[in-house]
């Protein structure tokens, strides 16, 4: 596999490092058969677990695309420190679709 590559710059050909990024360690996605109301506990999909420390999650939540901001829009659901479900803080409807991801730390 290539580590570099040619690329024109400022119309001057360079060789360029490629650089890939690190693939995601967990990523799934539901997608919603039936409405959703505040507060219910939603179990991640393929024994999927995450923790938080001081505040910080590791999980990154999506919802139809948009991600999902820790303790506004989403809370843990469970005792920790590790879990395995979350609840969000508002209803979610037929069709939704949620996307669980936690990238790799680099």
């Amino acid at each position: 596999m290539a580590t570099s590559a040619g690329v024109l710059i400022n119309g001057v050909w360079r060789q360029t490092p490629i650089t890939v990024s690190n693939p995601a360690i967990y990523d799934q996605t539901t997608d919603l058969v039936a409405p959703v109301t505040a507060g219910t506990a939603i179990t991640l999909p393929a024994s999927g677990s995450y923790t938080v420390a001081s505040g910080v999650t590791s999980l990154n939540i999506f919802l139809n695309g948009q991600k999902m901001d820790y303790v506004l829009d989403w809370a843990t659901s469970g005792a920790g420190p590790t879990y395995t479900a979350i609840q969000f803080l508002f209803d979610l409807v037929i069709g939704d679709r949620i996307e669980f991801r936690q990238e790799r730390n680099t």
